[in-house]
């Protein structure tokens, strides 16, 4: 009985954090596409530019070169590269069933965020100079919501136990922070582009963990489990 309910705690948990997260980034969106949000929008990338020439960011020389190389990390291509290298190992170590449902859920967030875009429609800021090529509709921001749902999706996939399923997730979350600090400092997003993807690629991953809870179990039994003998 303890197990189980145990497990009902956790599955209520995830779902009330993942409605939350909706949420959170229904309303966030709304500011934005609503244009309730324009002034704070507008300063707060106005802020991340020197006084003296909007066309410069803030900080040392090479610093918007910098932002750009670790915004890479957050693209799609390099996303579906990371995930399908991890599906790999994963139905080789014969997962396959995680291995399945890591690739669904990277594909599915992947087909959401482009149809987000296309119908939110929102044009890229033009406050300030964009210090990144990037085309394409602003909301919401791909890069933040897809590093903090792949990343999120592949910590929580290729650890067992909960210590360092923790630690991975906050590395994960971390390096989706700066993704999208990095779609600020460069101008290619709104805040509230990013906030919203943020909150999806939240819940998308803990979405994730709540879908495959028992395989995610299975493997963190099978990596604990004493070696069979023989005799």
């Amino acid at each position: 009985m303890l197990p189980s309910h145990t497990a009902a705690r956790r599955h209520g948990a995830l779902a009330l954090a993942i409605a939350t997260l909706l949420l959170a980034s229904c309303f966030i969106g709304w500011l934005g596409l609503s244009g309730a949000s324009a002034p704070w929008d507008a300063n707060i990338l106005l802020a991340l530019r020197q006084p003296g020439d909007h066309a410069v960011g803030l900080g040392p020389a090479g610093t918007a070169r910098a932002f750009w190389l670790v915004s890479v990390f957050g693209s799609s291509l390099w996303l579906a590269a990371a995930t399908a290298a991890v599906a790999i190992f994963l139905a080789a170590t014969g997962r396959r069933r995680l291995a399945l449902g890591v690739v669904c859920a990277v594909a599915s967030a992947i087909l959401a965020v482009t149809a987000l875009k296309l119908l939110a429609a929102r044009p890229r800021p033009d406050v300030v100079p964009r210090l990144g090529g990037f085309n394409g509709a602003s909301f919401p921001s791909s890069h933040a919501m897809l590093s903090i749902a792949v990343y999120g999706i592949l910590a929580i996939a290729l650890t067992a136990s909960r210590a360092a399923r923790w630690l991975a997730c906050a590395a994960a979350v971390a390096l989706g922070l700066v993704i999208g600090f990095s779609r600020l400092y460069l101008a290619v997003h709104w805040p509230t582009d990013v906030l919203t993807g943020w909150c999806l690629g939240g819940a998308w991953a803990l979405g994730f963990a709540w879908m495959l809870g028992d395989a995610l179990a299975a493997g963190s039994r099978r990596d604990h489990a004493p070696p069979q003998g023989r005799g």
